[in-house]
């Protein structure tokens, strides 16, 4: 109950104003709204209370004749206005009754539906209550109500079902490397991909995560942006984060989450610039949030040491164009600041854009520089070591020839060519396939060779070549 007197009183006369009994319902400064017309005789108004690390919420009906205070449908219609909101948990509820020829306020604490009121009944007119008393705020100290995104839920959804539908029927094709956000399709100028990747995601759960963070940051920043300034911070955010994850990454990135970041990012934008014109008591209510958003940044940064697989360079990227976008559209008010924010984001913009533009040239040298080595790799493999190879192998599966000079020319020969190869300086594996294969040719002319002697060489080689293929990425020809 509020503390409106200091002992329980039951019908006892207290003399005083409208203005001096009013002033204590209502302090100065305290914004008034209307709840809801119970019914034609009466009005519902409240306003908030700041307490001692918390809020009170005083619900005033204006009564004009006998009535009861519906409590449940006060409550219901409170829960219904402010669903958005964390309504406060101490709730005063206030009846002031008019009776006609009443000579002083007089002050009765009610009960119902177990819980208590406060009924003053007094002669006032409605016009003189209302006069001390207020009239519902008009100017938009009330936040708007957020509006889920539900357009791009559903383009979110439409996609990942073709995405879905693209990999049953054509499942040879790499969908997500085609499509997704690499620095090969930006070298190639496939710029689509900036977008197109951030429509792909990596499974149900991806998409469904990204699709709860989308429904709640959406309608937080649809209480600041109109509706196609939320639509130009989300694609936005998409292709900073996209930029982001070239600049900073080598492999593929997909998902919604670079825009996502981009909204979370807009609304400490919002918040941080229009807490002023709130309610204190909203305003303390978007300061919760604001620390909420900060937490899920510190989160967004531990993550990547827990999941090794999660984009935190496309993260950043997003939520840093969402917020200096944000404060580009949420400070109309001062040119100068408005100024400062989009030179800010153009900068960020050509610094993010001109360094996924160097490291995408730098990849595509790294791939050509790979390239050679492969093509260096297969020119040794097939032209001079696959010949000697199978000379050895001839002389594995053959008798050792009984005469010395036959022996001695074909070690001599053999011995020549990779003492040959050798002085060529070869790359450092294939340097120990040459060891493998000496090994092979003193073995093949040994005297006491045997043939499980003949299968370990045999398996040691191919298990070298197997992990040489693997290194430089090469395959064997069906």
């Amino acid at each position: 109950m509020m503390e409106l007197s200091e002992q329980k009183l039951q019908k006892v006369e207290i003399p005083g104003s409208c203005e001096f009994e009013i002033a204590r319902l209502r302090p100065p400064n305290c914004e008034l709204y209307l709840l809801k017309d119970l019914e034609p005789s009466s009005k519902l108004y409240y306003h908030f209370l700041p307490r001692e690390k918390t809020w009170e919420l005083v619900v005033i009906q204006v009564v004009h004749g006998s009535t009861d205070l519906d409590i449940k449908a006060v409550k219901k219609r409170i829960r219904i206005q402010l669903r958005e909101w964390s309504p406060p948990s101490i709730i005063s509820l206030v009846q002031l009754l008019e009776t006609p020829g009443q000579v002083s306020p007089v002050y009765t604490e009610l009960e119902a539906d177990n819980s208590p009121y406060l009924s003053i009944t007094h002669s006032w007119s409605q016009s003189e209550v209302l006069g001390v008393l207020g009239h519902p705020s008009s100017s938009g100290s009330f936040p708007k109500e957020g509006k889920i995104p539900w357009f791009l839920i559903l383009f979110l959804i439409l996609c990942f079902i073709l995405q879905s539908g693209l990999e049953f029927f054509l499942p040879g094709e790499h969908w997500v490397v085609v499509l997704g956000v690499n620095r090969l399709n930006f070298y190639q100028g496939n710029y689509f991909s900036l977008l197109g990747g951030t429509f792909l995601h990596g499974g149900g759960v991806h998409l469904i995560l990204n699709l709860l963070a989308l429904h709640y940051l959406g309608g937080l920043c649809s209480r600041f942006y109109s509706s196609w300034k939320l639509l130009i911070l989300y694609f936005f955010s998409a292709c900073t984060g996209a930029l982001a994850s070239i600049a900073f990454l080598e492999s593929t990135s997909v998902g919604a989450s670079g825009a996502i970041f981009g909204l979370a990012g807009a609304g400490i934008a919002g918040i941080i610039c229009h807490r002023a014109e709130m309610n204190p008591f909203f305003s303390f209510q978007h300061q919760k949030t604001l620390k909420g958003l900060w937490v899920l940044l510190a989160l967004n940064a531990v993550l990547p040491f827990l999941v090794p697989r999660i984009d935190v360079w496309g993260h950043l990227g997003g939520f840093s164009g969402g917020i200096l976008l944000g404060f580009f559209f949420s400070l109309e008010r001062s040119f100068m600041r408005r100024s400062v924010s989009i030179l800010c984001l153009i900068c960020f913009t050509i610094a993010l854009g001109s360094r996924a533009q160097f490291k995408s040239k730098e990849f595509i040298l790294k791939l050509e520089a790979r390239e050679r080595e492969q093509r260096g790799v297969l020119d040794w493999m097939n032209t001079r070591l696959l010949p000697i190879e199978r000379k050895i192998q001839v002389l594995l599966v053959h008798p050792v020839p009984r005469d010395p000079r036959l022996l001695g020319d074909r070690l001599g020969m053999l011995k020549s060519e990779l003492g040959i190869l050798k002085e060529q300086r070869p790359p450092k594996m294939i340097q120990t396939y040459l060891e493998i294969l000496e090994e092979g040719l003193e073995l093949s002319l040994s005297e006491d060779r045997t043939r499980e002697k003949v299968e370990n060489w045999n398996l040691k080689i191919e298990e070298f070549q197997k992990k040489l293929m693997e290194t430089f990425g090469l395959k064997r020809k069906s």
